[in-house]
């Protein structure tokens, strides 16, 4: 009998999504406040990429080993929820929604992003990590 063990969702599951987010909210802002002179890829990659390092770092260091792929999968969709929450909040703040255009393209920006991010993860983290198991 297959038996399928369920973590408890608590506290610790949201915080490194919640610094990620916050994180790579504060990443464009500086990049805004200093006028840094950015490829619009590449400020993408590092405004996603740096706190999904960070969060799964985070989770590694919680574990002492690498979330499997259904776990670091809901961290990115925990990431997601909460950083479109805080983008769309501060966005409205500041009074520059109309920057973005709609929600749906700030979701889908983040939504892409954050996929992409995994991908580079597992391509340099894990992958690397689970070969030299082998």
């Amino acid at each position: 009998m297959l038996k399928v063990r369920i973590k408890e969702f608590s506290l610790v599951n949201v915080l490194p999504a919640l610094l990620a987010s916050l994180l790579s909210i504060s990443i464009v802002t500086t990049i805004n406040f200093f006028n840094i002179p950015m490829n619009e890829y590449f400020s993408i990659l590092v405004i996603f990429t740096v706190p999904v390092f960070i969060m799964h770092g985070i989770c590694y260091l919680d574990n002492r080993k690498v979330n499997n792929t259904l776990g670091r999968i809901f961290q990115d969709i925990l990431f997601v929820c909460v950083l479109f929450l805080l983008a769309s909040l501060s966005l409205n703040i500041t009074n520059q929604f109309y920057k973005i255009g709609s929600s749906l393209n700030l979701i889908t920006i983040i939504i892409f992003s954050t996929i992409i991010s995994e991908l580079i993860f597992i391509l340099t983290v894990a992958l690397p990590l689970k070969l030299k198991r082998r």
